[in-house]
């Protein structure tokens, strides 16, 4: 599953826990050079109500609320329902009031994507999963952080790109680390290795060791 982060300003909170803002905004590069388009979201798992879960931090054993969504010009907005029979609904709340935290962000699979001639890639068919509140500093414009891992990476300049904005990792460490580990995920290195365990192993052992020099 992949996310993306959005800075929000909460436009509304009201006492019994009610909240709207927008949980995805079109046309937004974000560091790893993917879009979301509008018209995206081709599919949302809902609950029987026909309301998205909205979790806190991306943690699935802390549901706090559910919202309403839909897609508009702008991206697709929500209205939220915090839970406030559970205390961590109420400590999200009183964060909301608080700004200490101020963004969402929307847990998805993809199901379409373009590769554009720049580089970027277009998302124009994803599956939602979940809304978060998530803890994210207030930027002064919007945009978006995508948090990936390995296998999310189409090639090696994406992955590079994630080495070096998830991990902090040097540009050379990054290039170093992206040209080792993409020839380890895609079979090409030279080690004859016997099973996947193996290579998940030897590939989170090289890492571990690389980031830490």
């Amino acid at each position: 599953m992949n996310f993306i982060d959005f800075p929000f300003e909460i436009k509304s909170l009201a006492e019994d826990g009610a909240f709207a803002g927008y949980a995805s905004v079109w046309d937004i590069q974000d560091r790893q050079s993917d879009v979301m388009r509008r018209g995206a979201f081709k599919e949302i798992v809902r609950n029987d109500d026909g309301r998205v879960v909205f979790l806190w931090q991306h943690d699935s054993t802390q549901p706090i609320a559910t919202a309403s969504v839909a897609e508009d010009d702008h991206g697709l907005s929500f209205k939220g329902q915090l839970i406030l029979a559970d205390p961590q609904a109420r400590i999200a709340q009183a964060h909301m009031r608080a700004k200490s935290v101020r963004g969402v962000s929307i847990g998805y699979d993809t199901l379409e994507s373009n590769r554009l001639s720049d580089g970027v890639r277009e998302l124009t068919s994803v599956r939602l999963w979940e809304l978060s509140l998530v803890t994210f500093p207030a930027l002064p414009q919007a945009h978006v952080q995508t948090v990936k891992s390995f296998a999310d990476c189409s090639d090696e300049r994406e992955l590079k790109n994630l080495l070096r904005e998830r991990d902090g990792l040097s540009r050379s460490k990054s290039h170093a680390a992206a040209d080792a580990i993409w020839r380890i995920l895609k079979g090409r290195d030279d080690t004859d290795l016997e099973n996947s365990e193996q290579l998940t192993q030897q590939l989170k052992s090289f890492y571990q060791t690389l980031k830490g020099n």
